[in-house]
């Protein structure tokens, strides 16, 4: 359990740092040419920048033990829509 809220700590932070810092980052990455043709014209910096909230709201839902409920229920939801639910 403990090591549990030492990674989602971390995880959280990691996820604030490409948040705030996506300049810093990818000016020390490189852009990425698939996210330029898929997010436009500052493509590098929004997949930076979604991909830190993405990584801040899974290490959170994990350190919480919230990822399998979550996780669940994500995938009865998309089951009921297709109908495949039992």
């Amino acid at each position: 359990m403990f090591y549990r809220i030492i990674y989602g700590m971390l995880g959280v932070a990691a996820g604030i740092f490409l948040t705030v810092k996506a300049h810093s980052v990818v000016d020390n990455t490189g852009r990425i040419d698939w996210a330029e043709r898929f997010f436009g014209g500052a493509g590098t910096y929004t997949f930076i920048r979604v991909l830190g909230i993405f990584l801040s709201v899974f290490f959170f839902l994990y350190a919480v033990g919230l990822l399998g409920t979550v996780y669940l229920g994500i995938v009865h939801f998309i089951y009921s829509i297709f109908g495949m639910a039992s």
